[in-house]
């Protein structure tokens, strides 16, 4: 015990509920006992299930169980409307070896997001600091509000909303 002596030591504690190839975290995140396949070991034409991870201004990356996220190919328009996590069955378009990359498209996108609103985005005045002290920064992708006096937040990934609890004075 005395080497530990001056020294910081970060402990961490996480609970998972395990499931055949899946588990799921305290934090929401899906992780899965399966080992990542190779991009050589897909063909093009293979139907997958795809899980939405990121999107950027490059476009719209999932999880395949492959080495690396993978790149939707479709319409953006269309694309935009995807979930974060959501599932979406889709068919391998393009695979690269050479630079490690795959495309995947989804046949039936237009359907699958019909009737979907897209994500708007907030205008000045939304943004807007309605108590003194609070300070709002947004970004394309972030928002960072600091100065409050939090008594609890809400985080729902499904809706890809936050709600923040403010303690009363």
């Amino acid at each position: 015990m005395s080497s530990f002596l001056g020294h910081r030591v970060k402990s961490r504690t996480s609970l998972h509920a395990e499931s055949n190839d899946v588990i799921e975290t305290t934090n929401g995140t899906l992780a899965t006992n399966k080992k990542k396949k190779k991009f050589a070991e897909f063909n093009v034409g293979d139907e997958v299930e795809a899980v939405i991870k990121r999107k950027t201004k490059f476009g719209t990356f999932c999880d395949i169980n492959a080495e690396k996220l993978v790149l939707i190919s479709g319409p953006v328009p269309f694309k935009r409307l995807l979930k974060f996590q959501e599932r979406v069955k889709a068919k391998i378009k393009t695979i690269d070896l050479e630079k490690r990359q795959v495309a995947i498209e989804i046949p039936d996108l237009e359907q699958l997001v019909q009737g979907r609103s897209s994500p708007t985005s907030a205008t000045p005045a939304q943004t807007k600091p309605k108590a003194d002290g609070v300070k709002v920064k947004g970004g394309s992708i972030n928002m960072d509000i600091s100065g409050l006096e939090l008594a609890n937040v809400d985080v729902n990934y499904e809706k890809g909303t936050v709600q923040i609890s403010v303690k009363s004075k």
